[in-house]
């Protein structure tokens, strides 16, 4: 097939760009013909509470090239996005969703598309940890535009089914990443740590 892949990508950071390179490389052993169409802007920098929202040289990045088009706060950002995508005449468009934050932009986008491609969205998170009535409005714009979206537990699909009843979905659960290196006895990764054999240790994997 020829996917077209909206999301964010390369050099975004973050688990979910992680997660939709391993994706991207996994339709291409396939055999597809797999295209990103990426962010420009993801948030404004004035509303990102972190150091940066792009790669360092610490970070292990799968550099996938991508269209980057999609500005979060521009608007006209979301026509020309679908008419970039539209004119790669895709069988199939895949789109990453995360937070509310990114409904408008990626929302607008299948709106102006559902009538001539195929689409599905990949749910990470359906609805915030910590939610407000913005964050219901801006949810309902985008799930309200889909027909079928895979969700990534049993639990956002349970609240994907809660809200929005009319949408069908599949639970494929989240994979196991394979880019972070070979793995190396505990006793050896302990050592490299300095982390005394006796001591209880609780790991934690993502941007804090």
């Amino acid at each position: 097939m020829k996917v077209a892949f909206l999301s964010t990508f390369y050099p975004f950071r973050g688990g979910i760009a992680q997660f939709n390179a391993a994706l991207y490389r996994a339709l291409e052993n396939l055999g597809h013909e797999v295209k990103a169409f990426n962010f420009s802007v993801q948030y404004p920098a004035a509303l990102f509470p972190g150091k940066t929202q792009k790669v360092t040289s610490e970070d292990i990045a799968d550099a996938i090239p991508s269209v980057r088009s999609l500005n979060a706060v521009n608007p006209a950002s979301y026509w020309s996005t679908a008419k970039k995508i539209k004119q790669y005449q895709p069988d199939l468009l895949v789109v990453g969703y995360w937070m509310p934050f990114m409904a408008p932009s990626l929302g607008t986008v299948i709106k102006r598309l559902e009538k001539h491609i195929k689409i599905v969205s990949i749910v990470h998170n359906a609805i915030p940890h910590e939610t407000s009535k913005l964050d219901t409005i801006l949810g309902n714009y985008f799930f309200n535009h889909n027909t079928k979206v895979i969700a990534l537990s049993k639990a956002v699909e349970q609240d994907i089914n809660s809200a929005y009843p009319s949408i069908k979905t599949k639970v494929l659960h989240h994979p196991t990443y394979t880019h972070f290196g070979n793995l190396i006895p505990k006793s050896d990764a302990r050592e490299k740590l300095g982390i005394g054999s006796d001591k209880i240790v609780l790991l934690f994997f993502g941007l804090v």
